[in-house]
């Protein structure tokens, strides 16, 4: 991947809320139980664009159960921008090394999956390569 030009994230975001609620309402009218949505946001940059409405709806996500923001930090990325969006952020700390977060990604997945829609599971460890960035969203 090579970083060039803008970075669009409220409107990426916004985005990807409705595509997550457009495809959890398809499940809700056929009754199928889902578990709550994952979006996983992979940024090197700070946005171009008004972040503002992508931050309610995420906290209106996050708040209702519906959705888990999930940022990545790689390369310079803005941290304190990745606070404000939500609790999870997560930072690479070697330049250009991110691939394994996507082992991660899978692993974490497989976890949620075998679990009951629900319920907390205890995820795996983050690569040796990230670590957790704290924040005070609350």
């Amino acid at each position: 991947l090579k970083a060039e030009g803008n970075t669009p994230m409220g409107e990426a975001i916004e985005k990807a809320i409705q595509t997550l609620r457009d495809r959890c309402r398809v499940y809700d009218e056929a009754g199928v139980p889902h578990y709550k949505g994952w979006i996983f946001m992979l940024t090197d940059g700070e946005p171009t664009d008004d972040i503002s409405k992508a931050k309610e709806l995420i906290r209106q996500h996050e708040d209702t159960g519906r959705l888990k923001l999930f940022s990545v930090a790689v390369n310079q990325a803005n941290i304190e921008i990745l606070k404000s969006l939500g609790p999870r952020v997560m930072q690479c700390t070697k330049e250009n090394e991110f691939k394994n977060v996507f082992d991660w990604l899978g692993a974490s997945m497989t976890t949620v999956s075998a679990s009951r829609i629900g319920e907390n599971c205890q995820l795996p460890n983050l690569p040796e390569n990230f670590r957790v960035i704290p924040t005070d969203w609350a």
